[in-house]
């Protein structure tokens, strides 16, 4: 299993730590424990839901809490992918500032700024849209 990022940072936040109470190993083998259940027809189901339960229930953390850490991560993403947009703006505007055969160069180097803009942007709005 993939432990996401997500759940690390609430683990942190909480203070969470392993103890005769929390037992983390439940957290790290949550593949094998849901792959044990899973018949033929359902392998290409999505088991993160499932997942998410689990480790809410392992960690003794409400639904309701999880879903305010990940209003709060999400905020943070925004605003850094806002701060990468503008970097990344400021450095179009910086390439238009050099002659041209400094910019050609420059730009050989650091391609495809606005497809990096255009990608987080993407990504804003994919987790904007999920509130």
């Amino acid at each position: 299993m993939l432990l996401s990022w997500e759940w690390l940072y609430i683990m942190l936040e909480e203070g969470i730590a392993e103890t005769p109470q929390v037992n983390l190993q439940d957290i790290w083998n949550q593949s094998a424990q849901i792959g044990a259940n899973v018949t033929i027809p359902q392998q290409k189901k999505c088991f993160i839901p499932e997942q998410d339960n689990n480790m809410r229930t392992i960690l003794s953390i409400s639904e309701e809490t999880v879903a305010t850490y990940l209003c709060k991560i999400k905020q943070k993403l925004r605003i850094r992918g806002s701060e990468e947009i503008l970097y990344y703006q400021n450095e179009i505007e910086r390439v238009k500032g050099l002659d041209h055969d400094e910019a050609i160069k420059e730009l050989l180097v650091r391609m495809k700024l606005d497809s990096k803009i255009e990608t987080i942007q993407n990504f804003i709005n994919r987790i904007s849209d999920e509130n």
